[in-house]
């Protein structure tokens, strides 16, 4: 009896490894999958592959030195690690579970943890004739999927999927909330297969549109593909940038993107995803997605990112241009001896748009329109990911050139280089549509204090951060922040306005959002996957806070002191310009005023000594601040920090940062991960800068535009004796 009990046990171990080892193995895509449509009714072919990591380090990869480096991480390795305990608060907890949790029978008006309606088997069964053939809408490498009609009479589509494949799209769809990013309505676990039921797309794929339409439909109209192009970005850039937990798409292809009733592009198929903070650059991933559409940086090494996506938007605009797919593209291209995106950039430049528009528009364009989309793709399929725009700058282009096109404003394509959210006056915004833009003031926090919890939102098309106020009693800091941002606006490196609602039992403030959020997040706070701050954009960084608190100082109608300026309230957009935020505690004074006595409101660290010791708050109170921000950003450090070491030498921190500057100890002060050939000129322009910004006596340190010179040219005569 002993023994057969041991025998049992052996056998159940040994099953439970058996079945680690394939789900490892599933899960690094370790193998090569082809996940290919075929023609069919709504949707296009093409292939997507998943290819081997280790196939293109052994083509294209020379053997690494001994002792070799620490093997890079998988996807797999990089959610695990990278993730942590945080991801596991979005996610439901079932998505975590290695077992599945099978739904056999019908739980009416049940909804899982993730919020998706759970479905019986027998209700799929109806609703798709028993996956009748007839009712098929799309044959691929990754499953069926089946038009059906559910119990209350609505159409839906039935995807069959293998169980790695659902785990991924239902881990993804649960996070993931925007029009134009396909959301499941449900699922059906069984120990045999997996089922997703998704909205019914009545008009399709625009793959569908552009070459598989039957020739009693129109073609899709040069002002619909401009739709389509402007909401395919959207929902990239909420993947991109909104989302809780930041999606890279991996396939942008006609074909992964549906098209509902009026024609509004939807983001579908979401099973070869990446998360952002799972792809830094120590990270390679299998190579994901369809020929053609693969940006070459990730052909090549494996190493993905958001700007992966946004070369394969460009490939795709190229389909919506000339209805063709990339793989005819190339080939017609190569008829000409000439790469497919050299070829376009001829037809660009020689203005020969009839050559590549799609001719069944015959001819009802107009040439800068197509001009205009052309720049679009060809800008975001460079070879350098570093010069391709985020998806957020494609939007704000795109959006102007559509309503160009409709004809609901009159601008010149001098326009198409500004953000169209500068310029307009901050608009009272009901509160019903800002819960709307942030889905109930739900989870998606930016940040909170005592004061205020930030939200992300979505409001017209637009990210937007979301300020709302945890008591009335601090309307006055809201009245305050309404009034600065009103004077920010549109000034470069200041946050501004753009919309309130103000009511008796809430107070909110929306801001453009700063997808890159706070210096302090890159220095502090920073993701072990994301790189180090560079010394140039640190340098960069610099120079545009100190010309934000220049302009504050002497170019509005008011002197504004911000009164709190420290690495957390330094935002960074989308192409790291910093800007200056949170004006909860400025002051406000007439600019023939030298200063103001008032509390006293700020950091530790941050606030100037002549104003903690008489309360007396002036213009040089902000350049001590200044000071003190340099010092973080050398250091990456939060300044209360650099006060605990400086304490332990029996020395007050401003001393002690002076005195390692006088003995050229300043590279030792310096975070030792952001190393670089510009490492050693900046950090010692910024240690300088700070020393002189933080002496004790105001009357002797810089006012603001006086750091910007010194910035820009390097010392401008300062001394610090």
């Amino acid at each position: 009896m002993v023994s057969s009990s041991r025998d049992n046990w052996e056998k159940l171990v040994n099953a439970v490894v058996k079945r680690e080892e394939i789900w490892q193995l599933c899960h690094q895509n370790s193998f090569s999958t082809i996940a290919s449509d075929t023609p069919r009714t709504s949707y296009s072919s093409g292939e997507s592959l998943r290819i081997p990591s280790d196939l293109f380090k052994r083509i294209l990869v020379p053997p690494p030195p001994q002792p070799p480096p620490q093997p890079p991480l998988t996807s797999l390795e990089a959610r695990r690690n990278v993730s942590g305990t945080n991801t596991r608060k979005l996610i439901p907890a079932w998505l975590w579970r290695r077992k599945p949790k099978f739904y056999d029978v019908a739980q009416d008006d049940e909804d899982d943890q993730s919020g998706l309606r759970i479905y019986s088997q027998r209700e799929l069964l109806v609703a798709t004739d028993s996956f009748s053939d007839k009712n098929i809408l799309v044959r691929g490498g990754r499953g069926k999927v089946y038009k059906g009609r559910l119990a209350d009479g609505t159409l839906a589509e039935v995807e069959r999927v293998p169980p790695q494949a659902a785990e991924i799209d239902m881990e993804m769809i649960s996070i993931a909330t925007h029009w134009n990013v396909i959301r499941a309505r449900g699922s059906c676990i069984t120990q045999k297969e997996k089922l997703l039921v998704y909205p019914y797309m009545d008009n399709g794929s625009v793959a569908f549109w552009l070459r598989e339409r039957k020739d009693s439909l129109p073609p899709l109209d040069w002002l619909t593909r401009m739709k389509i192009a402007l909401g395919a970005a959207k929902g990239l850039a909420y993947l991109h940038h909104i989302c809780p937990r930041e999606i890279i798409h991996c396939d942008v292809k006609a074909s992964n993107i549906l098209l509902d009733e009026y024609f509004e592009a939807v983001l579908a198929n979401l099973s070869l995803g990446e998360y952002v903070d799972c792809c830094g650059d120590d990270i390679v991933t299998p190579v994901k997605g369809t020929i053609g559409h693969i940006a070459p940086e990730y052909l090549a090494t494996g190493k993905c990112s958001v700007k992966s996506d946004v070369f394969g938007y460009g490939v795709f605009l190229l389909e919506l241009i000339t209805a063709k797919s990339a793989f005819d593209l190339a080939r017609f291209a190569y008829d000409n001896d000439m790469l497919l995106l050299d070829w376009v950039n001829h037809i660009y430049k020689e203005r020969e748009w009839k050559v590549i528009v799609d001719a069944e528009l015959q001819g009802k364009f107009l040439d800068e329109e197509v001009e205009d989309l052309l720049q679009i793709a060809l800008i975001c399929t460079q070879d350098d990911p570093e010069g391709r725009p985020t998806m957020l700058e494609v939007v704000r282009r795109l959006d102007v050139a559509y309503r160009w096109a409709k004809g609901d404003i009159e601008w010149s394509k001098e326009d198409f280089k500004g953000d169209i959210l500068e310029g307009q006056d901050a608009q009272n915004i009901s509160l019903d549509k800002l819960h709307a833009a942030t889905e109930g003031f739900s989870n998606k926090i930016i940040s909170e204090d005592s004061f205020n919890v930030i939200y992300k939102g979505w409001l017209d098309g637009y990210p937007v951060a979301v300020k709302r106020y945890n008591s009335q009693s601090l309307e006055y800091c809201f009245e305050r922040e309404l009034e600065i941002g009103r004077i920010c606006l549109p000034i470069p490196n200041l946050i501004h306005v753009i919309g309130f609602c103000r009511m008796p039992e809430v107070q909110l403030l929306v801001f453009p959002l700063m997808v890159n959020g706070s210096v302090d997040s890159w220095l502090t706070g920073r993701y072990e996957s994301r790189p180090p701050l560079t010394w140039k954009q640190r340098k960069n960084i610099a120079i545009g806070t100190a010309r934000g608190l220049a302009h504050l100082h002497d170019k509005c109608e008011k002197k504004i002191i911000h009164c709190d300026v420290k690495a957390a309230n330094i935002m960074l957009d989308d192409k790291f310009e910093p800007v200056v935020a949170d004006f909860k505690s400025a002051k406000i004074m007439d600019h023939n005023v030298t200063h103001i006595t008032t509390s006293v409101t700020g950091t530790i660290g941050h606030i100037a000594p002549e104003y903690i010791a008489s309360g007396k708050c002036s213009d040089k109170s902000d350049v001590f601040s200044y000071g003190s921000f340099l010092l973080e950003l050398v250091t990456e450090r939060r300044i209360i920090d650099l006060i605990h070491v400086a304490d332990e030498k029996d020395m007050m921190y401003v001393d002690w940062v002076k005195k390692n500057y006088e003995e050229r100890r300043w590279e030792s002060m310096a975070d030792d991960e952001g190393g670089d050939d510009e490492m050693e000129a900046v950090v010692k322009l910024l240690m300088k800068i700070a020393v002189l910004c933080t002496r004790y006596n105001p009357d002797r340190r810089p006012r603001m535009s006086d750091v910007v010179m010194m910035l820009k040219y390097f010392g401008c005569g300062w001394e610090l004796l």
